[in-house]
């Protein structure tokens, strides 16, 4: 049984060749970062 493939990347990352190198390992589907080191920080309110 195949696995579903899932690779991250950030949008910087995506050039011309972004998608032929996704395929070639294996990638099913990309999931493009919409934030860089975004916190989530809990308060007492």
């Amino acid at each position: 049984m195949r696995r579903h493939v899932v690779g991250y990347c950030f949008p910087w990352d995506v050039d011309e060749g972004f998608a032929v190198r996704a395929v070639e390992l294996g990638v099913d589907e990309v999931a493009i970062a919409t934030a860089h080191r975004s916190t989530r920080a809990a308060t007492p309110w």
